[in-house]
Formats: C-alpha cells, structure tokens, sequence
C-alpha cells in the first residue's frame, strides 16, 4: 500500500506537518529534476529537546528514518523547475 503525501510540485514548496503513524517503511520521490532537491524534515521530542532530521530523498526507495519521529513534511528546493514531482510513502502491512 503507498500513501501520496505530495503530488505535482512545482518550484520550491514546503508541505504541511503531518502525524507519523508508524507504518511507515520506505519513501521516495520523483521525477527530480537538474538543480532541485527534494527533502524529508522530520520532527520528534526527547523529552527535553526537539528534534529534526533532513533526509535528501531520490527517485530509489529509502527506508524511513528510525528514531523518537512524531512528524514529517515535504520540502523541494528548486531554481527554475517545471518538473511536477510526487513523493509517495510505503507502508507496511498495506495499513493506510
């Protein structure tokens, strides 16, 4: 089962936080065009502290980053694009 988080981004956009379910197990984005990077932020609290982490995603599946995560969102960075790039997530179980 795969869930679209982000479908047809055009220039640079940074997507809304969204509640990690815990599901989760790959991601990945596409297509990426020349000079653009697409970004997963991910976001989580210690107890003390929060947390972020970046993932530079790529148009191969990668697993989900492991750790305390709460939250995530979608971030492209691009100069000039007209590639419409969709990130998609796989979860496990096929729970959506």
């Amino acid at each position: 089962m795969h869930r679209l988080v982000a479908v047809g981004i055009v220039g640079n956009w940074t997507g809304t936080w969204q509640s990690l379910r815990g599901n989760e197990e790959f991601i990945t984005a596409g297509p990426i065009g020349p000079a653009e990077t697409i970004y997963l932020e991910l976001e989580g609290y210690d107890g003390t502290t929060i947390n972020r982490h970046r993932l530079i995603l790529s148009t191969d599946a990668q697993p989900m980053p492991e750790g305390n995560w709460t939250r995530y969102r979608i971030v492209k960075v691009a100069s000039h694009s007209v590639t419409q790039t969709t990130v998609e997530i796989t979860l496990r179980n096929g729970h959506v």
